[in-house]
């Protein structure tokens, strides 16, 4: 990093669209009276050569109410706000924008939230958990203005060290130690020594442990989001504070390289459907070595999360199909079938037990196979005559299956249909004569 870099030189590394969205949240922000600053990891990125980012915002006065003006300007929506006086704006193209009124906090006992009041910016830098994160960049309607650096974090970027602002950082909050795992990790950066100690004895309190499930699964989202995750738990590991994230859960080092196997197999067995939420499939992943119950129970996961948890446990203790790792071919409606209703939670599961043919053959089946559908749909089988109920959904999967297998149109798989219809029908019509 150049440490001579000026505020013009970041406002010149934005994208286009970074720079545009800046001006339009400086223009709104002008015209309620609010001095706007760019913040934390998006100054951080600039530094760092970045030109695309996430916006990160902050405001000496009503932070939420500058979110809410945003959005009516620009076609969003409001997320928020929070009891920290903080708001995001997610744009209609999906990008979001985090706005927060500058604030002071006060910790009234360690690891509890804290109190906090409206500060100016400065206050605002002094009380965040990095050095490298205390930045600022005011933005005006030309442009910007002044690059704000009172903790020195310009200088850490450039020394390539993680370092916090006072020695009681880690206790306010236990959990910026799986936030050092993450920036160590991603960026390349080692701990400054004194920082390393107090992060050895907080890790030796088990600080952690206090903290609640709630919040520790807000911290692991974002860890199992980062492109390397076995390096994040690999690094927590060593300081000794692993086991108070993800209790259970034994560090090995085929763990962290098995983690990001099945973070690509995440990505190859992603479709244009939804998209798959990351960070609970790998969560599973992490439950098959170690407890996976003790993983929900830590986390404090219910719903979705949960369940993809467990689904996960299931997938493994079935195994895979053996259409998937045969070493003969496999019509497409045969390994349709054996997959039929896989969660991707057992999708995932199946790959990571596979060789190169059934990875190639999951790969099919979630981009390909999985998501065909007939030619026919239950208004035509209806108007040919099948009654509305059990029976439809009969004939639409065998006329899908025309399809996968023949690859037939839509009177081919209209007549598979009947066909099937009229086979399922034939126990209940012997039944009625013995009757």
């Amino acid at each position: 990093m150049n440490a001579d870099v000026t505020a013009e030189d970041l406002w010149g590394r934005m994208s286009p669209a970074s720079r545009s969205l800046c001006r339009r949240v400086a223009e709104t922000a002008e015209g309620l009276g609010l001095p706007l600053y760019l913040v934390g990891g998006s100054v951080r990125d600039l530094l760092l050569g970045a030109g695309e980012f996430d916006l990160d915002f902050a405001v000496e006065g009503d932070g939420p109410a500058l979110a809410r003006e945003v959005a009516r300007r620009l076609g969003g929506w409001v997320e928020g706000p929070s009891q920290f006086l903080t708001a995001a704006v997610v744009l209609p193209d999906g990008r979001r924008l985090d706005v927060a009124t500058t604030r002071q906090e006060t910790y009234p006992e360690p690891t509890k939230l804290p109190v906090v009041q409206r500060a100016d910016v400065r206050a605002d830098l002094r009380r965040r958990d990095f050095s490298v994160n205390a930045l600022a960049l005011s933005l005006t309607l030309s442009g910007v203005g002044e690059l704000i650096d009172p903790c020195g974090g310009r200088a850490d970027l450039a020394g390539r060290v993680i370092r916090v602002l006072h020695d009681r950082s880690f206790s306010d909050d236990p959990t910026r130690l799986i936030r050092a795992a993450r920036f160590c990790t991603r960026l390349g950066f080692a701990m400054e020594p004194a920082t390393r100690r107090l992060a050895s004895e907080a890790a030796k309190e088990a600080l952690l442990e206090r903290v609640t499930g709630a919040r520790v699964r807000e911290e692991v989202a974002k860890l199992l989001g980062e492109p390397d995750p076995g390096a994040v738990l690999e690094w927590l590991a060593r300081i000794g504070a692993l086991q108070q994230v993800l209790p259970g859960l034994r560090p090995d080092q085929r763990l962290f390289v098995w983690l990001g196997r099945a973070g690509r197999g995440l990505a190859a067995l992603r479709t244009g459907r939804p998209p798959l939420r990351r960070w609970p499939h790998l969560l599973g992943v992490l439950g098959l070595w170690g407890d996976a119950q003790a993983l929900v129970a830590r986390l404090d996961l219910d719903g979705e999360a949960a369940e993809i948890v467990s689904e996960t446990a299931r997938g493994a203790s079935a195994g895979v199909p053996p259409e998937v790792g045969s070493h003969r071919g496999v019509p497409a409606v045969a390994l349709d079938e054996a997959l039929e209703g896989c969660s991707p939670a057992r999708l995932l599961v199946c790959w990571l037990g596979s060789g190169p043919l059934g990875k190639r053959r999951l790969e099919r089946y979630a981009h390909d196979l999985g998501p065909q559908t007939s030619d026919v749909n239950g208004h035509d089988l209806q108007r040919a005559s099948v009654a509305p109920g059990p029976a439809v959904g009969v004939g639409l999967r065998a006329a899908r299956r025309a399809k996968l297998s023949r690859g037939s149109g839509a009177e081919e798989q209209t007549q598979a249909a009947l066909a099937a219809v009229d086979e399922w029908r034939r126990p209940v019509r012997r039944a009625g004569r013995r009757g």
